[in-house]
């Protein structure tokens, strides 16, 4: 658990780490940050000598990685944006609803059953950025664009089966080309600020890799030990953190609307984790409950009294001369 604590509470203070690359732009620094993970997290492969969860996955492994880290690249863009752009609010948003999203997209895609705790938070969820968004003219498609990637990248996170380091390394492996056309362009081009600012400037643009991969290592190791139900709940620090920054140290504008769709935010995820918790409640009592019925006595003779005349009748078959 503090484990996930960390995790979740490195996500949310990292709001405070992106502004101090500024004046360099969102895509320049997410350049930097899908290259500089690729950095940190190869050498991590190779301490742990982990290469070879890599080497030999198919063609189909791979395309759904390059998909996962177009998806991921999307989400860590718009993010970084929003942190730049003083819209860490509605950055928040989004990571309230990336659960919400999660449960949606698998009952759309993979056609699980949508429940109605479910059903009720999405509603409450899409209104909570719906309401703020119209009334003050702000950009609401931001959370939800956010929430869609990040909920599309959990569903392919379902179907590639490998740790979190393999996983971001293969991801921004595949990304990484292209980051450092990107970059080549636009320092050729001038648009580039990476060496305009001093070597401060490019070493906090480098330590971005690391600001990226930390709390991605105490999520792997936390997601390991720690029950779902509880990570389920505790992924909310995150959001919580970043909307208390946006408010109180970055001094956001908080009209009454969003103040409402704030409200109706922690409706939906109240109602979605009383859900979750319900349902994993009942997981363990009917576990518990099968448990009990194979261990009790009466269970166990009725059992052997079954299994008795099928020897006998086994034996008496073999004993049997053969008809023919």
């Amino acid at each position: 658990m503090l484990w996930a604590a960390a995790a979740f509470s490195m996500w949310g203070l990292s709001v405070l780490f992106w502004p101090l690359v500024e004046p360099t732009g969102a895509l320049e620094v997410l350049m930097h940050r899908i290259i500089w993970a690729f950095a940190f997290s190869a050498l991590i492969m190779t301490v742990l000598r982990r290469w070879k969860q890599l080497r030999g996955l198919s063609l189909r492994a791979w395309l759904l990685i390059a998909a996962g880290s177009i998806l991921n690249a999307g989400n860590w863009g718009l993010f970084i944006f929003s942190v730049l752009t003083d819209q860490v609010v509605a950055a928040s948003m989004a990571y309230f609803l990336n659960p919400i999203a999660s449960a949606t997209l698998g009952a759309i895609v993979l056609r699980e059953r949508l429940r109605v705790t479910q059903l009720l938070a999405l509603i409450f969820g899409i209104a909570a950025v719906l309401v703020p968004g119209i009334a003050a003219g702000a950009n609401f498609w931001l959370p939800l664009v956010m929430a869609s990637c990040f909920g599309l990248y959990a569903l392919v996170q379902r179907v590639v089966v490998l740790d979190p380091i393999p996983t971001l390394t293969g991801e921004s492996a595949v990304l990484t080309p292209l980051a450092i056309v990107v970059l080549v362009i636009m320092q050729l081009t001038g648009t580039g600020t990476t060496f305009s600012f001093g070597p401060g400037h490019v070493v906090l643009l480098i330590l971005g890799g690391a600001v990226t991969l930390a709390p991605l290592l105490a999520f792997g190791y936390a997601a390991r030990r720690t029950p779902l139900t509880t990570m389920a709940v505790m992924q909310y620090i995150a959001p919580i953190i970043q909307f208390l920054v946006g408010v109180f140290i970055m001094h956001e504008p908080m009209a009454l609307s969003r103040w409402i769709g704030f409200g109706l935010v922690l409706i939906a995820v109240a109602t979605f984790t009383t859900g979750e918790f319900r349902r994993a409640r009942s997981a363990r009592r009917e576990k518990s409950a099968q448990s009990e019925k194979a261990a009790s006595p009466e269970h166990s003779h009725s059992s052997e009294a079954e299994v008795q005349p099928q020897t006998v009748s086994r034996a008496t078959n073999a004993a049997q001369p053969d008809p023919e």
